[in-house]
This record gives C-alpha cells, structure tokens and sequence, in this order.
C-alpha cells in the first residue's frame, strides 16, 4: 500500500493528539522562561539548571520503555499511550499552581515520567500503519502534533485567553484533558501492531543493539544529528525567550508572538517536505542522508546568525525558518534510522531517538547555562547552533555508508527466525561472510565457517592468518564490519560475550586460560560464578575439576601464576568442565607444552566433547590438531583456504608447507 487506511489515519491522529499534549509542558516552560523565574526569584539562567532533574528522569526511562513492546497484548500499547497522555495533560495543568523552584523541578519531572512511555511507543505505532513510501509521513504525525500545540498555546496567550504563565498552562492542560479525550476516541491501531515479539530468549538487550547501531555508520550519523536537534529545540527555544525579554525587552505576549512564528512556520515546513523526503528515503535514501546533513547545516547556520543579528524582524525571521528546517528533519531522521535497522528493533529505536534528543537537550542546558553566565544568552545561542553544525558535518560523512549499512539491514531481517521454526535444520555455530579489522589494517576477509553438534573443528595456519582473531569474533570480543555470527539458529552477530557464555559459549584463550593473582579453586569458582550458580553446585562442578586433574587438587591453594604451563591449560580446561557449554573455543591447547601433558590434554578435550560439547581448536601443530579433530580449516592471510575432512588436509602439501616451514624456522615440531 502507498498510504494508511482511513482506520490508521485516525490512528495517526489519536497519535499526533496526544504527543501535542505531551510537549506542551516543556514547551511552555520554555516560553516564559522569564515569567517564570521573575515569578520564582530566582535568575533565568538557574532556570534553565531547574530543567535538568526532568531531562534525567527521561534519560533513564527510555532504557525501560522497549520492554513494553515485548507485550502480546496490543491493549497495553495503546492504553500506556492514552494514560502517559491524560496524566501529562494534568501534570501541565498542575505546573501553573507552582510557587517555588523545587515545586518546578517536582512537576517536571512528573511530567517526564508520564510521558516519556507514550512518547516512545507513539513513534514505533506510527510505523506499521503504512510501508516505506509513506514512513516519514506516518512518523511525522507525531511531529504536527507538537507543533499543532506549539501553535495553539502562544495564539491563546496573544487571544487574551492567558495574561500570564500562571493563568496559561493550566488553561492549555484543560485544553489538552479534552484532547486527550478525543484522540483516545479516534485512534484505532491496526493488527499491523499486533506482530508478535520474538521469542523471549532472542529477544535484543540493549548492549546487542547498541553494538549493532555502533557498527553501523548510518545510525551513528543520525545519533549524532538527533542530539544536535535535541539542543537546537528546547534549549534553544529557553535561552531564545530569555534573549527576547532582555535583548528586544519582549513581555509574555511578545515572546509568545515570536514562537507563534516560529511553530507555524515549522508545521508548514514539516507538511510540506515529508512527501518529498519520502520519496528520497524509497528510491535514493543516500540523497537523503545528503539532503539532511545540508538541511542540518542550514538550520544551524541560521540559527546562529539570527542570533547575531541586531535588528528584531529580521532575527526573528532566520530563526523561525532555522527552527522549522530543524522540526522537518526529525521524522527525516527516524525513518532513515529505521531503514537501516530491522524491524524487531523498531521501538527500541524510537526510545533510542528519544535517549539521544533528551541527551542533547542535557548537553544543550550545560552549554547554555556556562556560555550565558561567561558571555550572555545571544553567545549561548551561538554556541548550540554552532554544535548542530559539527553534527551536520558527521552526517555528511556518514552518508556514503547508506548503501551499505541499508544492504545489511536487509540481510539481518532475513536471518531473523519466525516463532516457532525449528532449529534442528541449522547448524550449531555458522559464520557467514565475516570481515574483521584492528583499526585501518583488515585481518578476516570474507570467512565462512560452521561447526555441527558434537564435532571437534581444527582451525590451523600460519601466525597472521587470523584464527584467534575469528575466535574472538564468535566469543563476543570483537565486531565485524561485515557478515554474520549465527548460533544454534539465532543471530549472535552483536550479542555481548557475556551474553554468549550464558547461551552456551566458552572460550579458552592461549597463553591467559587463568587469573594469574588467584589461586586455582579461586579460578574455578569464578567459572561457577559466572552463570549466578550456588555454592553447593559450584563445589560439585571443582570436584569434579578435581577428579579430572589430580594435579590441580594438590596445587589448589597455589597461585595461578606459579603454576606450569600444562597445569594453567587444566584450569584452563576446566573451565569446560564447570560451564558445560555447548560450543567450546580453544587457542593454542599445546603451546610451549612437553608432548606427555599435551596428551592428557588432549584426552580431556575428547572427554569434553563426549559429554555433548562441540569443540573449535586453534592449534599450530598440524599434527596434534589432525590426530583429534574431525573436520579442519586451514586459513592463511585472513581467508579460508580449506574446508573439509581432517585426512583429506593431510594431502594438501601447498597448505601445509608453509606450516611445516614456519615451525622449522623456529625450531619446533609442527
């Protein structure tokens, strides 16, 4: 479909309804910066600091809201959007009772709590009521909304309806009770909204989304423009009412004139530029990376010289069109972010945009209150506007990347299994066109491996070709730039390593198997604590440690680091013994070690592996490593040059001559 039904444009509606009356608080607090702290006896700069508890208290609840769209129940969606809407309503109207800064600092901070959940949910329902050629249009519901309400407040203050700010906000949260119940009244969401979440075990973390976004150059761009809006708009808009009243000498009504010009000229700009910017974001989303970063940099750029310019008209002009461009780019923004990123990540990425505005808005009052107390509000506005020019730089750059970050989007959402398909058709563990780099200097190349239930994987080459590097990126301790990491079906590609050795993922790294300042049944309860076992069990698992290796129960009082090398290999591999993992990595088993401890070693791999654990080995010696693996892989300067079983490397002299070669040069048996 190229549009919503009648059905979501009412959705929409009820949408933009409520997020109007959940911005009209900071807003208005905004206007009559000036009244407010002459009313308060306190300075205005001091007010801006009073906005800081509230921002905070929205910083952190965007963390929590995501788990709200793991609800099966589509009702509690849309009656947290209504509640979060009808309580900000009477929050706003309490706001005009306060008569001191602390009762301020109360009722804004209420006024987050209430409406940062709406808020977010808000944007991510807007989404599924129609596809990528209506996107930006969709999200922009929310976005006229606001600015529907930033109209309507100042044009009942310049009416006569208010003559102060004590009088106007609790007029404007009536107004928004009686919206609220008219929204509520029209919106109707779809079953578009009621996709169910993924299962609850693959359901993304923030650390795994924030690892993705990270590796995602498109989604750092729009972070860093997202923050730069978020100090352009509210803080912005507070320093500019105090600039108003001390530069223009512009009461209550005059201020509320100036942003009256400033919202109206805003929403026609956000009306007139969604269609275009949908087009751009279906056909060439690249042009509208580059659209936004000029129109980022052009806001900025008149933001900063209406600042600076003496005559009232004309400032007032430039910042009005400045502040218009900037409220156009926000829903630009989120629909760009979300073409790069998968579906299932959608409301997380909605209270993600609203994490990073009110970050911006955070860094905004900082820069404004230190800028204003040294050099005075107009310089305070150069400042931020200033910053949005930095941001529209970083989105520039992160334009070229669009193409890219947009195809592996898509390759994410094919991964992604549907509830209830079977794992039992995939492998254990299969890497697909992985690249890996260390800064500028790329190691992995394209890398493609799996490993099967139960096997034991050889992972041979040369020093260099990169087989601790891919182990690394299957345990969680790096990102590729490209490629996917799947386990037992899921995608783990920007899961955490702590996460992965909670799934069933250990790694046994060479040469720092043991910490090195413990002793050995210090090692190995730290193994056991890991997964939050008790005591009891812990103690069972050293035993059995213990039983395995002889040795480690007579130097189990010893530190780690006066151990030899073979017996830090058994703590090592104890670890195995402890987690009971279903895929288990080890690096360079036999390095340094006699032959005799490399094969009770070896014997104790094989013990592993016969409980149920897969084993992936990095190994040196060829010899070694083929009298116990099945199946290997040989890699030599970052790619796979062989892939099948053991014996058949066994005749592949173009392979391992430079083994052979390498071990001799150093004087060792390979």
């Amino acid at each position: 479909m190229s549009r919503p039904s009648p059905r979501g444009v009412l959705t929409l509606a009820g949408l933009g309804v409520f997020a109007g009356v959940e911005g009209l608080q900071s807003y208005g607090v905004s206007l009559a910066t000036p009244q407010i702290a002459a009313t308060l006896k306190v300075s205005a700069v001091s007010l801006l600091s009073v906005r800081v508890p509230g921002l905070l208290v929205t910083y952190v609840l965007t963390l929590a809201v995501p788990a709200l769209s793991d609800s099966r129940r589509l009702a509690v969606r849309v009656w947290t959007t209504r509640i979060g809407a009808f309580a900000t309503a009477l929050v706003l109207a309490l706001t005009g009772t306060v008569r001191g800064p602390w009762a301020l600092v109360g009722v804004l901070a209420l006024g987050a709590l209430f409406s940062v959940p709406g808020g977010v949910l808000q944007r991510s329902m807007a989404v599924p009521e129609a596809d990528g050629t209506f996107r930006i249009r969709a999200l922009s519901a929310a976005q006229v909304g606001i600015l529907l309400g930033q109209v309507l407040l100042p044009l009942g203050i310049l009416a006569g309806a208010a003559t102060s700010w004590h009088k106007a906000l609790p007029v404007a949260g009536l107004v928004g009770l009686a919206a609220v119940v008219i929204g509520s009244a029209v919106q109707r969401p779809t079953e578009a909204h009621a996709v169910a979440p993924p299962p609850a075990d693959e359901v993304a973390n923030w650390g795994e989304l924030t690892r993705s976004w990270r590796a995602t150059p498109t989604m750092l761009g729009v972070a860093g423009s997202l923050a730069a809006i978020g100090l352009l708009l509210m803080p912005y808009d507070a320093v500019l009412s105090i600039y108003l009243h001390q530069h223009f000498h512009l009461g209550l009504r005059g201020v509320s004139g100036v942003f009256l010009a400033m919202a109206a000229t805003a929403l026609i700009v956000v009306l007139a530029s969604t269609a275009y910017a949908d087009r751009l974001l279906a056909n060439r989303p690249v042009q509208l990376a580059r659209w936004s970063s000029i129109a980022l940099g052009v806001a900025s750029v008149l933001l900063l010289v209406g600042a600076l310019l003496s005559g009232r008209t004309a400032a007032v002009i430039l910042i009005a069109v400045g502040t218009a461009i900037a409220n156009a780019l926000l829903p630009a923004l989120l629909g760009l972010g979300m073409a790069v990123t998968p579906g299932t990540q959608r409301t997380a990425l909605a209270a993600a945009a609203t994490f990073v505005l009110t970050l911006g808005s955070i860094v905004g009052v900082a820069v404004a209150v230190c800028v204003t107390d040294r050099y005075g509000t107009r310089y305070a506005l150069v400042s931020l506007a200033g910053l949005g020019v930095i941001a529209a730089v970083g989105l520039r750059l992160a334009s070229t990347q669009v193409a890219a970050d947009q195809s592996r989007c898509d390759e994410q959402s094919l991964r992604v299994r549907p509830e209830g398909a079977a794992r039992s058709g995939a492998s254990l563990l299969a890497c697909q066109g992985i690249d890996f780099s260390y800064g500028s200097l790329q190691v992995l190349f394209g890398v493609d491996a799996h490993v099967e239930e139960g096997e034991i994987v050889g992972l041979l080459g040369t020093n260099g070709a990169g087989k601790s590097t891919l182990l690394r990126v299957i345990s969680g301790l790096g990102i590729p730039q490209s490629g996917s990491v799947m386990f037992g079906g899921r995608d783990i590609t920007y899961l955490d390593a702590e996460m992965r050795v909670r799934i069933g993922i250990t790694q046994v790294p060479g040469g720092r198997a043991v910490f090195r300042s413990m002793n050995v049944v210090e090692n190995l309860q730290s193994f056991g604590y890991t997964l939050g076992r008790d005591r009891r069990a812990v103690d069972e698992a050293i035993e059995r440690c213990f039983e395995a290796f002889p040795r480690l129960k007579e130097r189990r009082t010893s530190a780690a680091a006066m151990l030899s090398g073979g017996e830090q290999q058994m703590v090592g591999l104890s670890k195995a013994l402890i987690l009971r993992p279903k895929l288990l990595l080890i690096d360079e088993l036999s390095l340094g070690l006699a032959p005799v401890i490399v094969t009770r070693l070896l014997d104790m791999v094989r013990r592993i592996n016969a409980d149920g654990t897969a084993v992936v080995i990095v190994e040196q010696s060829v010899t070694t490593a083929l009298s116990l693996v099945d199946r290997a892989y040989f890699m030599e300067k970052g790619e796979v040059r062989f892939d099948g079983p053991a014996a058949d490397l066994i005749d592949r002299h173009d392979l391992l001559r430079a083994v052979f070669l390498e071990g001799a040069a150093k004087g060792v048996v390979a």
